[in-house]
């Protein structure tokens, strides 16, 4: 098993790839695989850090709520 590098990262302070990789994971495992009808995106990404794992694949995504808790946490389908 691959080591997992985390990052922390303000959402002005993504690359366009890392932007990439966590919303199209994001879609993956809320839309098509949990078939959630929330609308994923609403506005709360440009306020939040983001909390990436990667293992040479995109492997995980979080975003932490200033009151101390995480939302929109996924993970890659095989690594769950």
């Amino acid at each position: 098993m691959a080591d997992i590098h985390w990052s922390w990262h303000a959402f002005a302070e993504l690359t366009p790839f890392q932007l990439y990789d966590a919303l199209a994971l994001r879609e993956k495992a809320f839309t098509f695989e949990q078939a959630c009808t929330e609308v994923d995106l609403d506005d709360v990404d440009q306020h939040c850090q983001h909390l990436l794992g990667y293992d040479g694949n995109t492997l995980a995504v979080g975003e932490p709520y200033d009151e101390g808790g995480i939302d929109h946490v996924c993970m890659s389908y095989g690594k769950r």
